[in-house]
């Protein structure tokens, strides 16, 4: 039962973080440096995220080729997603400009 508390709080402080580094990158009163070291951190663990998926498509293919496929279809849905946002939030910073 403890580690199920544990479990939790640590996955609602990680949200946590990772929404207000979100918010605060974007945000232009807070300093630069910082907000450059928030968009840093942010694109670690997205590339993190992204090496362990793709790490996992490479185990799925030595085990059963159908299954890497579906692995890469994801990681493949992942990436598109990523682009799109950010191709998004370039557009929307021209505008604004």
């Amino acid at each position: 039962m403890l580690e199920f508390v544990i479990d939790v709080l640590g996955e609602v402080f990680i949200e946590l973080f990772a929404e207000g580094a979100v918010e605060a990158s974007r945000n232009s009163r807070v300093p630069r440096p910082i907000r450059i070291v928030l968009t840093a951190v942010i694109g670690l663990v997205v590339l993190a995220i992204l090496g362990v998926a793709v790490a996992a498509c490479v185990y799925a293919f030595q085990e059963d080729v159908g299954m890497g496929l579906l692995v890469l279809a994801v990681v493949l849905l992942m990436v598109f997603g990523l682009v799109t946002s950010i191709r998004k939030q370039i557009r929307k910073k021209k505008e604004e400009l």
